[in-house]
């Protein structure tokens, strides 16, 4: 097989003059900065040895995910590469990291929350070098191989060469908390955490797959296993992948986790088995060897998260963002909430200047386009939280556990509405977009105006309009003649997401599934996981731990969701423990205010973005169909900022990467 290689260079470990004492194992140790991202390189023929300074090339487009230290692994055919920002063993768990006898060697991005329970339990008589959870885990996989992935409690993305077996797996956790993309050419398959990281090396080619952008219009994200290059593929939430010279092959390791087994139990117990999940999953998250804080928007997610936070960790700083705009701003409710639980709570102005810096700053970064705009604000709350802190807690995954969408409810009110004779649904329609409009926070006539458009669509489809920017009539419209053919493949991924489910499953708890399928896996856990990444900063989410899941789609339908309205364990399980008025606070989204800026001082950029000469440079879209939208949205006509956002967001990622 040839010479083995293990190099760490770049390394830097600098001692910030402060110590922390982790709340759970009372260990102190220096603070140092703490992430991760991850690259190898396969080749086909055993004799054509793996192009190291490619490999560094990659491997270092992607540093800011390990700003600290970097390591490479090389053996003739195989090639390895890590970036790292250690968070727990600070000292001793460098990557690429090895077997004592040679025949595994691992990169792992993520955290395994369990690893000490793991250490303990499944690896007691095994002499282990270090303290780091990527020892654990890499001893699992030599004693079980890919059998170990379902005793794992974390996020993680890792790939795992066997050198007796000359063969690489790569896999991802349970929501896809941690990315992980795949490329295979002639002659090499590659594996990378970003786009960028894959298109560094020569052989993979930048040629666009127009079919998954025409997919971005409409969810605002390009949905997995699609990118927007043809070369590269995503692997999937739960899926392992192996790969030697004969190719490729992914499969899930894990099954759905939103196919409900509904269950009896009394109040009580349920209240209780909840109570002791949750705890146990956010004491699990404040192990690390850096200070832990709070993304707190004032909304009942993030304020349970604090609330347990509190309860096993003394002196949490939490975090919010404060708009201008009243429809937007969130911090009072964040501020009562901080001071009612006694956080140290820092509130993070957001208006045009920090706007115009971080779109400037996040667009060369953003290899994947996606529009959802909340990645702006997200990523300045992650910067400002970096200066204090090294990881971030936050609510993540409640909504998509809890039913906490008000999509459900107009789920439920599409299906009466169907009943309702056409030539009425027809007047409704007309009387609707006679509705004045209105730019602030989810307005009612935007929502109305949304509405009538989805009850075009059969009931699976629906749902995605309403969440996104463009249904397929308004495509039609909008895409040059060429492009319109694709059209056909809009709605292939909804279609497949429902496929997998079981017939005869409630059609509010398959919406449910898909929510975890697609908004989850490829809209809000891919912002924060760039936003925070962007900024070296780790987050970690609660209510996406295993056992907490598992619990919470096992509840029967009524404590997830009661009269329209869901999350009613998390408002029962909190009474008396959070302020009574954020138990009742109806859902509301983190937007910004787009729609007046774009009316306002960000119109010239709008108009810039978007005009005929940049958008002929690649020919998707019908200029007059733009330049209608731009018309409507700027004289009120219409509110059309998601629409313009993911139009502009598509072009600047257009000129940066093609």
């Amino acid at each position: 097989m040839g010479k083995t290689v293990v190099t760490w260079d770049d390394t830097v470990r600098e001692n910030g003059g402060r110590s922390n004492r982790c709340s759970i194992c009372c260990k102190t140790s220096f603070v140092f900065p703490a992430m991760c991202g991850i690259v190898g390189i396969l080749s086909r023929n055993p004799h054509v040895p793996v192009d190291l300074e490619t490999l560094r090339r990659m491997r270092d487009t992607i540093s800011y995910r390990g700003p600290d230290s970097a390591g490479t692994f090389s053996r003739t055919a195989i090639g390895l590469g890590s970036r790292r920002l250690p968070i727990i063993d600070l000292v001793s768990g460098d990557q690429p990291m090895t077997t004592p006898d040679g025949r595994y060697t691992i990169v792992f991005n993520g955290e395994i929350y369990n690893f000490r329970e793991l250490r303990s339990r499944e690896l007691a008589g095994i002499p282990l070098r270090t303290h780091s959870d990527t020892e654990v885990l890499l001893e699992l996989f030599a004693r079980d191989g890919e059998a170990c992935l379902p005793l794992l409690n974390g996020m993680f993305a890792f790939a795992i060469w066997d050198a007796e077996k000359e063969c690489l797996t790569v896999a991802r956790d349970r929501f896809g908390k941690k990315p992980l993309y795949y490329a295979e050419t002639g002659t090499e398959i590659i594996i990378g955490s970003e786009p960028k990281a894959l298109l560094a090396h020569p052989s993979v080619s930048r040629d666009l797959d127009h079919a998954a952008l025409v997919k971005y219009l409409l969810f605002e994200y390009v949905p997995s296993p699609w990118t927007p290059f043809r070369s590269l593929r995503k692997l999937p939430r739960g899926h392992v992948l192996t790969a030697d010279r004969t190719g490729i092959r992914s499969r899930p390791w894990t099954a759905a986790p939103a196919v409900v087994r509904s269950v009896s139990r009394d109040a009580k117990t349920l209240l209780r088995t909840a109570d002791e999940l949750l705890g146990a999953a956010v004491r699990r998250r404040l192990i690390a060897d850096v200070p832990v804080g709070l993304f707190l928007s004032g909304g009942i997610d993030s304020s349970t998260i604090g609330w347990y936070m509190c309860r096993y960790q003394s002196n949490t700083h939490s975090f919010s963002i404060r708009f201008s705009e009243p429809s937007f701003d969130e911090s009072s409710h964040a501020r009562e909430v901080a001071h009612y639980l006694g956080t140290k709570h820092t509130e993070i102005p957001f208006g045009r200047a920090e706007f115009e810096d971080t779109v400037q700053w996040i667009q060369p970064l953003l290899d994947e386009p996606l529009a959802d705009a909340s990645l702006i604000p997200t990523s300045v709350l992650a910067r400002r939280c970096r200066e204090d802190i090294t990881v971030a807690l936050t609510g993540d995954g409640g909504d998509e556990l809890l039913f906490g969408y008000n999509t459900f409810l107009a789920h439920e009110l599409g299906l009466i509405y169907e009943r309702v004779p056409r030539p009425l649904r027809a007047l409704i329609a007309e009387l609707v977009r006679f509705l004045p409009t209105r730019y602030s926070n989810i307005s009612p006539d935007y929502q109305a105006k949304r509405f009538v458009t989805g009850m075009q669509y059969p009931w699976h489809i629906r749902n995605q309009v309403w969440l996104g920017s463009f249904a397929a009539h308004e495509l039609r419209d909008l895409l040059s003649p060429e492009f319109r053919p694709l059209l056909r493949t809009l709605h292939e991924d909804i279609d497949r997401a429902l496929r997998a489910l079981p017939a005869d499953l409630p059609s509010l708890e398959k919406l449910l599934f898909v929510y975890q399928e697609q908004y989850l896996q490829d809209d809000l856990l891919v912002k924060t996981d760039r936003a925070t990444m962007y900024a070296s900063l780790e987050a970690r989410c609660p209510f996406l731990d295993p056992d907490f899941a598992a619990f919470a789609l096992s509840l029967p339908r009524a404590w997830r969701y009661r009269h329209g309205q869901g999350k009613t364990l998390l408002k029962e399980l909190m009474r008396d423990r959070i302020p009574a008025n954020v138990l009742s606070r109806k859902k509301k989204g983190f937007g910004i205010p787009l729609g007046f800026w774009m009316r306002d001082w960000f119109r010239p950029t709008v108009e810039a973005t978007l005009a005929p000469d940049r958008l002929a440079a690649h020919g998707f879209f019908r200029a007059p169909a733009v330049q209608r939208l731009i018309t409507e949205h700027m004289h009120g006509r219409a509110d059309h900022r998601k629409k313009l956002w993911t139009l502009m967001v598509l072009q600047w990622w257009w000129e940066r990467w093609h």
